[in-house]
């Protein structure tokens, strides 16, 4: 009898996760050439990474209550990215003025 070779299933699954994140940096590559070409040489990197960690987190979900927290999870970030973003554009238009930025802080700081 042939000796069999038992496949890794979670490396393999990694590889999944690896190729597509390639795949989509590539794809964006192509499509968005311009974004690359004006984007720090770690761009592309850093991209392929977030796209890979968001994959390989999202298969670990075993249930659909792991689906429904993953999901509520990573909406509940995003929107926090997003309000630190929109500080962060509130903090540099304020131009040093101390109103303003005592005024950002409140909002920093807000639950």
């Amino acid at each position: 009898m042939k000796n069999l070779v038992k496949l890794d299933h979670h490396a393999l699954v990694k590889k999944l996760a690896w190729e597509v994140a390639r795949n989509v940096v590539d794809h964006n590559k192509n499509v968005y050439s311009k974004i690359f070409d004006n984007a720090p040489s770690t761009f592309a990197i850093s991209l392929r990474n977030g796209i890979y960690n968001q994959i390989s987190s999202a298969i670990e979900c075993r249930t659909d209550a792991d689906i429904q927290k993953w999901i509520a999870r990573s909406d509940t970030h995003r929107k926090e990215m997003q309000r630190l973003r929109r500080l962060q554009k509130k903090a540099s238009a304020a131009n040093g003025n101390k109103e303003k930025i005592e005024e950002i802080m409140k909002e920093l700081h807000k639950p």
